[in-house]
């Protein structure tokens, strides 16, 4: 999706993200990389609101955060592990598979990064490139610039996605009523840190 490269106006690595989210089951982008000068995540996002982040590749929801927890919470924790992470609370259960061995993919078998539990509790280490996407219905035809300053394709905070793609379920995806089915800890994850090697 040509829209990850000016993701929330951030300067995202295109390249990066093809090899990390389309041919890829083991690399992760660099550790640190969502806290770079050149993206600096957490200053995009609205931290009164819950944000919902899409498959960079078919643009299914994938993951709405906050949620259970303070917007400082969620900052400190990817920050302390340096790559966005998510907790079952925060997972669209429908569109996203855990393997065995911890690694993560969308139903569109987008890599997404690998589950690494926290005092027995799941807990999704996520590169960011592999969840800057935008709804199928938010696709613009033409890509602005990385400098510009706005970037009409965002959709975070939004409550009611108008496409059901990868959903399953018979209405569209609304945010404000989705509940996750996830368990707070599936079992499925590497060992140890040490198995998960950076591009």
């Amino acid at each position: 999706m040509e829209s990850v490269a000016t993701f929330m106006g951030m300067e995202l690595d295109y390249d990066l993200a093809d090899r990390i989210c389309c041919n890829n089951h083991r690399y992760a982008e660099p550790s640190g990389y969502h806290t770079s000068p050149e993206v600096d995540f957490y200053a995009k996002l609205d931290p009164n609101v819950e944000h919902v982040f899409y498959d960079s590749v078919c643009g299914i929801p994938l993951f709405i955060a906050p949620r259970g927890r303070s917007f400082d919470d969620f900052v400190a924790e990817s920050m302390d592990h340096g790559w966005p992470s998510f907790r079952p609370d925060e997972i669209v259960s429908e569109n996203v598979i855990i393997h065995f061995g911890g690694r993560m993919e969308s139903t569109c078998l987008t890599h997404l990064g690998h589950n690494l539990p926290e005092e027995g509790i799941d807990r999704y280490c996520i590169d960011l490139v592999c969840i800057a996407g935008v709804p199928p219905g938010e696709r613009r035809l033409s890509v602005s610039s990385p400098s510009s300053s706005s970037d009409s394709s965002v959709v975070t905070g939004n409550n009611d996605v108008a496409s059901n793609i990868g959903v399953k379920s018979e209405s569209p995806f609304n945010v404000t009523s989705y509940e996750s089915s996830t368990e707070t800890s599936s079992s499925k994850y590497p060992k140890t840190k040490e198995s998960l090697s950076v591009f």
